[in-house]
């Protein structure tokens, strides 16, 4: 088991280790704005990942339904959000992730996903309409507008105020997730198209990002974009790319051979906040997929597990989620999927020795479930995630979310073993 706590042979307890990880990204997303976690809570899991050589913490820091960092320029997005974390907080568990080796990415996701800056700043949308922060999870409509100059000029402001307070060279811009309705019927938005020759409001995304990407650059910052950045076919190589979703493969592998890197997080095998029954610990350890092709492998940075907490509420409920996936997670990102059956027999005898009691843990008897109703237990939870959504979230995620052949087969496979 991949795990640091080595003997003279350079073997871990109950199984050997690589000398060098298979994957020099090795992470861990946690979304902390559908729930806010305290700053000791964060400090809980790192303090786990260290132990497993897990060396990044995807931070997610903004999203619909919140502005977790503390914004000085702008205090209505701390105002109108709710809980935050300070900069001080933010330096504090900075530091106390580089003193165990781990890198902290944050995520400030756009154009998509920002209605919890429109709910404090109306002007930077396209219509300049109020909105309500969102309650739920989903996908929203009102965006941020790529036509007008003021919106650049506002994302340049917060880069500047929260770069400083990370030290390291990645920032994750999001990019995911961006309905083009507002951008269909924004005067700005089709003068930006025109006056630049962009093919439609897919390329108008990859134009504002790469926009961002190059401010980034100037800052001496390199930015990571969800793959759906990449469906307007506009986006800088120099960004990273992060792949959750098959839906955009064949983009996300063109990108690659024009010379981009990827991080893997494939939301069948990697996304934590599913319950067992969907995805298994088998499958986390096991299921390595796209990482395989010989035609990109020489470009993978690395793998990134997330958990997103639309549906997770409690620190107990988050450690459930993580533990012990996070473990066969590390094991595979740094040795491979070696053996999962030897994986298996060692897991209890590191639980008991490394696991903290307070640190709570899905029971044995979950962590593969193979019963007759499983496929009725995965398609009642996934009814659950549509039906917690507010109606207007619900019907735009319905529309924006269509799956391919592809994403269906995976589905299917994955999912409910067909």
């Amino acid at each position: 088991m991949t795990f640091p706590i080595e003997n003279e042979a350079n073997q871990l307890p109950g199984g050997a280790m690589r000398k060098y990880p298979r994957y020099a990204h090795r992470g861990l997303l946690l979304d902390c704005v559908r729930h806010y976690f305290p700053l000791e809570e964060l400090k809980r899991i790192i303090e786990q990942m260290a132990l497993v050589r897990l060396n990044v913490f995807h931070w997610v820091l903004t999203n619909d339904q919140g502005w977790r960092i503390e914004i000085r320029t702008f205090p209505e997005l701390n105002r109108v959000s709710g809980p935050f974390y300070t900069r001080d907080e933010i330096c504090e568990l900075v530091g106390f992730a580089a003193e165990r080796g781990i890198e902290v990415i944050p995520e400030i996701d756009m154009p998509g996903h920002m209605t919890a800056l429109l709910a404090a700043y109306p002007k930077y949308s396209c219509s300049g309409k109020m909105v309500q922060l969102a309650k739920t999870g989903g996908i929203y409509p009102i965006i941020l507008c790529a036509g007008q100059e003021k919106t650049y000029s506002l994302i340049e402001t917060i880069l500047d105020e929260v770069l400083p307070l990370f030290p390291g060279k990645r920032i994750h811009i999001g990019g995911d997730e961006a309905p083009k309705g507002e951008w269909k019927k924004c005067p700005h938005c089709q003068r930006r198209i025109r006056e630049d020759h962009l093919a439609d409001e897919n390329a108008l995304e990859g134009y504002f990002l790469t926009r961002v990407i190059r401010m980034l650059a100037e800052r001496g910052k390199q930015a990571i974009c969800w793959n759906e950045a990449l469906m307007g076919n506009h986006l800088d190589e120099s960004a990273m790319i992060q792949y959750w979703t098959v839906n955009h493969a064949e983009e996300t592998k063109r990108f690659l051979q024009r010379g981009g890197r990827l991080i893997y997080s494939d939301m069948f095998s990697y996304y934590l906040d599913y319950p067992h029954v969907c995805t298994s610990l088998r499958r986390v350890y096991e299921d390595i997929q796209m990482l395989d092709d010989q035609d990109v492998s020489d470009r993978i940075e690395g793998v990134e597990c997330c958990l997103w907490t639309e549906q997770i509420e409690t620190a107990e409920q988050l450690e459930r989620h993580l533990f012990p996936r996070l473990y066969a997670f590390a094991e595979m990102a740094w040795n491979g999927s070696v053996d999962y059956e030897g994986f298996l027999k060692r897991l209890p005898a590191f639980l008991s020795e490394h696991h903290p009691k307070d640190i709570a843990c899905t029971s044995p008897n979950e962590w593969d479930v193979e019963t007759p109703d499983r496929t009725a237990k995965v398609l009642t939870y996934m009814k659950s995630v549509t039906e917690s959504m507010s109606e207007e979230a619900r019907a735009v995620t319905m529309e924006a979310s269509a799956p391919k052949p592809a994403f269906q087969k995976r589905f299917a496979k994955c999912f409910l073993g067909r």
